[in-house]
């Protein structure tokens, strides 16, 4: 993607010791979502954790439909990482530096169920729901 355009930003901030501060950042746009900890001081330097996260469908429809976005964006993010990760936001505003880092396997194992979940029900509009 060239340009990322997001729709939505909510969350809360904290201002002290000059520094501003976030616990729970969302970034919402078409084709992911990011969620956002970490913080910004006076002067411009960066401290974020970023976790980049498929956006919410409400049917399996809408999910078969975005499937091209998803293989797209997602497809990219995951071979390359080998997993989930988080995006690590360090440096300046002027300079910023991004570290991927990749989130351990124990997390992978909590989101697994509703992850296979949401992979059947594609499957399933797709080729049809077994009798």
């Amino acid at each position: 993607y060239e340009a990322l355009i997001f729709k939505e930003a909510k969350g809360a901030f904290n201002i002290y010791d000059k520094k501003i501060s976030t616990d729970n950042l969302i970034l919402s746009s078409d084709v992911i979502i990011l969620s956002c900890a970490g913080n910004m001081d006076f002067s411009g330097n960066l401290n974020f954790e970023i976790t980049p996260k498929p956006p919410m469908v409400q049917t399996v429809e809408e999910a078969a439909q975005d499937l091209g976005e998803y293989e797209r964006f997602f497809g990219g993010i995951f071979s390359e990482a080998g997993g989930i990760f988080i995006i690590k936001l360090t440096g300046t505003i002027k300079e910023p530096k991004f570290e991927k880092k990749i989130i351990a396997m124990e997390v992978l194992d909590k989101v697994k169920d509703e992850f296979v979940d949401k992979i059947k029900a594609v499957g399933d509009l797709i080729f049809g729901r077994p009798k």
